[in-house]
């Protein structure tokens, strides 16, 4: 059922996995890092300011959405009318929902609430959602609900209505789902189970085959033939030969460690995958399954790690990469446009504590120096704001004794 519509009050979210909430949800550049904050609640502060789960206070850029709790992703739909957000954590009213905001200005249309106690059309929400081809259905991945969630697409009215369920094989915990280029088959990784699961999506049936450890992406080739698969619990994407509900392995491919979203480059064949643990994204020729180039993420040399790049999104040139860094609250901007300087980082957030970016045009040791000065000059400032408040409680607390 829709929950009725209501004014959209402050929220705040930890970053997901892949949503990351995807980049296409922010409109602009991420998020500066202010500051480390203590002794303050997570969240918006009413002053424009947020503070993070992790205690860092940031300064949004660019436009702030709001959104359901905890968005795990966001879909464009086929005609970019409309941006559908599925939110993992349950909303006031003790649902899980999908959101369907107005690509143009984020005005929610719809909240589609899901009844997760039905047992004969089983609901709930994983970050993977994906269209059909023919752009009036979408597939949701239900997570421990072990089903493919059938939603019917009204692309005038940019509604959604629930369909049916099917089923997938017990213990299989769905997360991403890719359909096939005839629609006829959904691809689903199946988390715990380690398997990934082809669906039938007339008759129900499934076929799966073993993954890696914990896959989670999941994409498919151009062509349809072939499906990745990234396999968070290491620094490897399953490859498996394609077609309805025939599923064969191939060989793996070597990436970075913790790899987390796929995205395919159509136009200039290509695959990208962040790595979550290894703050790259990794660049694959599907000609021949091969790294063909990694592209840093950290934000100056040396720096430890902490980006945790999450989702993907291309410009519609394919020139431009966006990666959402679910450590660094931000979104980086990657320059694809240019062969000398491939992968460059444009800009992105937090920028070193302050409120200026290293631009391009700099050295990369200018730039490491300047974050490496901005990021002690924003443990210095919290340390005393903190030493400051800390006084004061004890100076109340004398008072009051």
């Amino acid at each position: 059922m829709d929950s009725p519509r209501k004014p959209r009050s402050a929220w705040w979210r930890r970053p997901a996995t892949a949503i990351a909430t995807a980049a296409c949800i922010a409109v602009g550049a991420a998020s500066a890092v202010a500051g480390v904050a203590f002794l303050q609640h997570a969240g918006p502060q009413g002053d424009g300011t947020a503070v993070t789960p992790a205690g860092w206070a940031v300064t949004p850029a660019g436009k702030q959405i709001g959104a359901g709790f905890f968005p795990a992703n966001a879909v464009l739909s086929p005609d970019g009318a409309a941006l559908l957000v599925p939110n993992i954590v349950r909303n006031a009213n003790g649902k899980q929902t999908v959101q369907v905001l107005e690509a143009a200005d984020g005005d929610i249309v719809q909240e589609l609430e899901l009844d997760t106690s039905k047992k004969d059309v089983p609901q709930g929400v994983a970050p993977g959602l994906a269209f059909s081809p023919d752009g009036k259905h979408v597939y949701l991945a239900t997570a421990n609900k072990n089903a493919i969630l059938v939603l019917s697409w009204d692309a005038g009215a940019k509604r959604l209505a629930v369909e049916r369920s099917i089923a997938l094989p017990s213990g299989s915990y769905p997360q991403m789902v890719a359909v096939s280029p005839d629609g006829a088959t959904v691809y689903a990784t199946g988390q715990l189970s380690r398997q990934l699961v082809a669906v039938d999506v007339a008759s129900g049936k499934t076929a799966q085959a073993p993954t890696g450890d914990y896959p989670y992406g999941v994409a498919l080739s151009e062509d349809g033939h072939t499906a990745y698969v990234s396999n968070q619990g290491g620094n490897t994407v399953s490859t498996f030969a394609v077609s309805g509900l025939a599923v064969t392995p191939g060989a793996s491919i070597t990436v970075g460690s913790h790899p987390n979203a796929l995205l395919v480059d159509r136009a200039k064949h290509r695959i990208f995958v962040s790595n979550g643990d290894s703050d790259s994204v990794s660049v694959v020729d599907p000609a021949t399954n091969a790294v063909t180039a990694t592209l840093s993420l950290a934000p100056y040399e040396g720096a430890p790690g902490g980006t945790q790049p999450t989702n993907l999104a291309l410009s519609p040139d394919a020139g431009t990469l966006y990666v959402t860094g679910g450590g660094n609250n931000d979104v980086a901007v990657l320059d694809l446009s240019s062969p000398d300087g491939f992968g460059r980082v444009r800009g992105s957030s937090p920028r070193g504590g302050t409120r200026r970016a290293c631009s391009p045009r700099r050295t990369a040791r200018r730039c490491s120096s300047r974050a490496r000065r901005g990021w002690a000059r924003a443990r210095t400032r919290a340390r005393r704001r903190a030493t400051t408040r800390t006084s004061n409680a004890s100076s109340r607390a004398t008072s009051r004794s």
